[in-house]
């Protein structure tokens, strides 16, 4: 990493975002040491790559929508030569800039890896889940790498770019950050959870909010059997 001049790509994957991604990469951009944003427009059917655009970022387009998974992957593949790359969900907008604080343990080499951890949300907490979605992934986590981590299903992550050329993104869906945190602490990277007033929105009580919470669960549920037969097929090759 280059201590004296380092440079952070952010990745923004959006699906139906038109009306907040402009403000998220406005925040984006407020962040020091940023040099490139790129907005994956995952099959959108609003205009949400075309403000992207307008707004300054580099736009990558799927046809259809493929998952959050597929989109960081994409997006990954179009990253220059940066030090650290940020995750960013595309409904943070003006919050986004919070994400700043990610980026100083990783220049100061206090950690590898940082994950936003959100000031508790009483709107949440009233209308949100249930938390078994949440409950599932914490199980999940401390089963797969016997650590506890509370942030798991946090999508605002930095990385220092060569834990992610290490670990790569292999999950789907809405697995993916519990794939990738399993990864990243068995492979004894030093992960850092961050308090921030970041907000985004959140499924409600309702039946597209039920119907987002069941995807979720079974995304999760295929990471954890992903990370457990990858974890399987090493201890009987080492066998």
């Amino acid at each position: 990493m280059n201590a004296d001049d380092p440079s952070l790509a952010v990745l923004i994957p959006a699906y139906n975002e038109a009306d907040v991604i402009a403000d998220t990469i406005a925040a984006a951009k407020e962040i020091h040491h940023v040099s490139q944003i790129i907005v994956i427009d995952d099959g959108s059917v609003d205009d949400t790559g075309k403000k992207a655009v307008m707004a300054g970022a580099k736009v990558i387009r799927f046809k259809h929508n493929m998952g959050k998974g597929a989109a960081l992957r994409e997006g990954y593949a179009y990253v220059d030569q940066a030090d650290i790359v940020l995750f960013l969900d595309a409904d943070t907008g003006n919050t986004a800039k919070q994400a700043s604080l990610l980026i100083q343990p990783l220049l100061e080499d206090r950690a590898d890896v940082t994950i936003a951890r959100f000031v508790c949300n009483e709107t949440y907490k009233m209308h949100g889940g249930f938390g078994i979605v949440k409950g599932i992934a914490h199980w999940g986590i401390k089963v797969l790498t016997g650590q506890r981590l509370e942030s798991v299903l946090s999508g605002q992550r930095a990385f220092k770019k060569a834990v992610l050329d290490k670990i790569g993104i292999r999950y789907n869906g809405y697995g993916i950050e519990l794939g990738m945190s399993a990864d990243i602490l068995r492979a004894g990277y030093r992960v850092m959870e961050i308090d921030v007033a970041m907000v985004h929105r959140y499924s409600g009580r309702d039946v597209k909010g039920f119907i987002h919470r069941f995807r979720q669960f079974i995304d999760i549920l295929m990471a954890i059997l992903a990370v457990s037969l990858s974890r399987r097929r090493r201890s009987t090759w080492y066998i």
